[in-house]
């Protein structure tokens, strides 16, 4: 495997994005569970679901910047100049 310019190996790459991919989605259950929790209410239930849109958001864009850069992967070793 060829490494990329950070040093890395796509293995390594792929680990380390489902790894926090994971951890994001770990603090973003977390933090439903506690903006569901019938204890929060007013203010905190409000913050707490700023938190939890702020998480998604992250994940999200996570997930689309992965799927971009593994089509620009596909796109330049498929090209016919390489």
């Amino acid at each position: 495997m060829n490494p990329d310019p950070f040093g890395f190996n796509l293995g390594e790459v792929e680990q380390y994005h489902k790894a926090v991919l994971i951890a994001v989605d770990a603090l973003l259950q977390q933090e439903m569970l506690r903006v569901m929790s019938p204890s929060t209410t007013g203010e905190a239930r409000v913050h707490g679901a700023g938190r939890m849109d702020a998480l998604n958001d992250v994940l999200v864009e996570l997930q689309d910047r992965r799927a971009r850069a593994l089509k620009t992967n596909v796109d330049q070793t498929s090209s016919p100049d390489s």
